[in-house]
């Protein structure tokens, strides 16, 4: 019996620790998840204003519209980015790999000014708050909810775009009752400058559509990445590294269309007589739609050619008297500044002066 009752007691004694350590953890879980709850709810409140004041019951309901203006805010910031300041079909946009990007170039500046996309903003924010603020769960915990109109202003600052939001909702819940209505949400990206700087690069562009200035992109202070996607339409790529929405540097991204550049041409005959020791003279006169700088030159030092500007006007110049007979066969070429050639061969063909044995 002694032995029964010793293996009694130190069941007991392992049930009550056991119970004990249960209890420990069980606790210290509540503890971990009251504090976590805890957490979010202050995030929300330091990021969403106005909810610190909402009272118990309409509270939950707060943060989850709160959690509504957050969902809907980074996506409008970035979809806006990554179109070239425009989210909606506004615009007009090229088809890429990337999706569709809006011109900012397309013979002139065509990028969405700030106002422009500010009500872009506000628009897509509208739409989205109203399509996530499904209140049905709310309603099934015995609430009930009157929503208005959602309307959201915009302001654009140089490093944070502020989200105000006007959304009216009356809440009840048995004899609670409590309206609410405004709404605010800072995010720290300045669109403002890189907007800015994206319009300095379509400026660049106006003065020059024929050329990539990659030297003036390089003084810039972001990433600036210039990629082809045919027919002449080049994607710009601004990415602001400081930045980052959701860990993610923030790009805006616009379409271009350069000109195309187009060699230069000149007329001259496919061969020419020479005579032996006597002066040959040839004037070429060089004709570019851009009007370029051009130079001339050719591959042979018998028959150099030099390059003649007068007014604008360039002319290339073969002035030489022969000494030896022969045929020659020479390459004669017009370069512009961009690196746009057009080249002929011409034969030369050198006769001994009369009188020669």
């Amino acid at each position: 019996m002694g032995y029964d009752n010793k293996i009694f007691v130190n069941k007991k004694a392992q049930l009550t620790a056991i119970l004990l350590i249960a209890f420990v953890i069980l606790a210290t879980a509540s503890v971990y998840f009251m504090l976590r709850g805890f957490r979010v709810e202050k995030q929300l409140e330091s990021e969403i204003e106005f909810i610190s004041s909402v009272s118990g019951e309409a509270k939950p309901i707060a943060l989850f519209v709160g959690e509504c203006i957050k969902g809907s805010s980074v996506p409008a910031l970035r979809l806006l980015g990554l179109q070239g300041g425009s989210i909606s079909d506004a615009g007009e946009k090229v088809d890429s790999e990337y999706g569709k990007l809006t011109y900012g170039f397309n013979g002139k500046n065509t990028l969405a000014t700030l106002e422009q996309m500010r009500q872009e903003i506000a628009v897509y924010m509208n739409s989205a708050i109203e399509n996530c603020a499904d209140f049905s769960g709310f309603e099934q915990q015995g609430y009930k909810i009157e929503k208005g109109k959602v309307n959201t202003f915009v302001d654009l600052s140089k490093d944070k775009i502020t989200f105000n939001v006007e959304y009216p909702l009356k809440i009840a819940k048995g004899s609670f009752t409590q309206d609410i209505k405004d709404f605010r949400q800072e995010v720290k990206v300045g669109l403002y400058d890189v907007v800015g700087y994206a319009n300095a690069v379509i400026e660049k562009i106006v003065k020059d559509p024929y050329h990539i200035d990659f030297t003036f992109l390089a003084t810039l202070p972001y990433n600036i990445s210039v990629i082809p996607l045919g027919n002449n339409n080049f994607a710009y790529f601004i990415v602001d590294e400081r930045l980052r929405l959701e860990n993610q540097a923030y790009k805006f991204v616009f379409a271009a269309k350069h000109l195309e550049n187009k060699a230069p041409r000149f007329e001259i005959n496919s061969s020419y007589m020479l005579v032996e020791e006597h002066q040959f003279f040839l004037e070429l006169d060089a004709n570019d739609p851009e009007n370029d700088e051009l130079s001339f030159k050719d591959d042979t030092a018998m028959f150099d050619i030099t390059t003649e500007n007068t007014g604008g006007n360039y002319y290339g110049v073969i002035d030489v008297t022969p000494e030896i007979p022969g045929t020659y066969d020479v390459t004669i070429t017009l370069e512009d500044s961009f690196g746009n050639d057009f080249r002929r061969k011409v034969r030369f063909e050198v006769k001994e002066k009369a009188g020669t044995q």
